[in-house]
């Protein structure tokens, strides 16, 4: 499954004199996999558990140019489940692929990342591809609905977003539809542009 040494890199000729040792990782597995992630940088500790992860790479390799294939999918403890699949180079680091969340609890995921902001209580679902390459983040046909929504006393049977293309490090507008259905029976809908 591991291989470690200077051989020839498929497809790519002799190696190259002082490069590093290239790994190749023909396949890689992960059942029932747990990890506690705590962040002690901002004040009191918060803490969210990645339960169930299952992982699945193969061809990863560390020499300059080749790519393999992953799936992960993990339950984010009672905060709902996330899964991805694409493809993955180390050399240098790039992945595209698809990025799905299911029955995500926003308010306890904000509670992680922002804990002094009130966060509306909502079921997330959402869906997108990405791709990262040279510290830039794509997103691509984003799209969002969340279930029996409420902050503040303003309740939602559903809303839903929707982007053709978000970039991180954000530059410009970004375009969004959405739909609103309260739960006294008046809908919503608006599409615009949003200045970061």
């Amino acid at each position: 499954f591991l291989r470690i040494g200077t051989e020839r890199v498929p497809n790519r000729g002799q190696p190259v004199e002082g490069q590093p040792t290239a790994v190749f990782v023909e396949r890689l597995q992960i059942r029932n996999g747990v990890v506690d992630v705590v962040d002690r940088s901002r004040g009191s500790p918060r803490e969210v558990k990645l339960e169930s992860i299952g992982l699945e790479a193969t061809r990863l390799s560390t020499a300059p140019g080749e790519s393999g294939e992953y799936a992960v999918a993990a339950r984010l403890g009672e905060a709902g489940s996330v899964s991805s699949r694409g493809r993955l180079s180390l050399e240098p680091l790039r992945a595209e692929g698809r990025l799905e969340g299911s029955a995500l609890e926003f308010a306890q995921l904000v509670r992680f990342a922002l804990p002094s902001v009130k966060a509306a209580r909502a079921e997330l679902h959402g869906a997108t591809d990405f791709s990262y390459a040279d510290g830039k983040l794509v997103l691509a046909d984003v799209r969002l609905a969340a279930k029996n929504a409420a902050y503040e006393g303003i309740e939602l049977n559903e809303l839903t977003l929707a982007s053709p293309r978000i970039e991180f490090p954000m530059r410009g507008a970004i375009e969004i539809t959405g739909q609103a259905r309260a739960r006294d029976g008046g809908n919503v809908s608006a599409q615009g542009k949003v200045q970061p």
